[in-house]
């Protein structure tokens, strides 16, 4: 049994010895690569005096619609709100 573990302990240490020279190997170094050279058009901006607001006329519309419904059965005799308001 002393003999198996010798074998075994000489086996994992040979395989650790080559991963460690495997790691030691010099590197190549990679080629150094010039950055293409890109073409671009730019502007100057000036300070302008641009109001900041405008006043047009419009009309907005919601995406989504909400339809309010009661929990109780029964007729509303009136609704005590007033539209536009949270």
């Amino acid at each position: 049994m002393n003999a198996m573990r010798q074998y075994i302990f000489l086996l994992i240490s040979g395989f650790l010895a080559l991963s460690l020279l495997a790691g030691c190997q010099k590197t190549k170094e990679a080629p150094i690569v010039k950055p293409k050279v890109i073409t671009v058009e730019t502007q100057t901006f000036a300070p302008s005096d641009e109001p900041r607001w405008i006043s047009v006329l419009g009309r907005a519309e919601s995406g989504e619609a909400v339809e309010v419904r009661s929990q109780v059965s029964g007729i509303l005799k009136k609704a005590r709100i007033t539209e536009g308001t949270a």
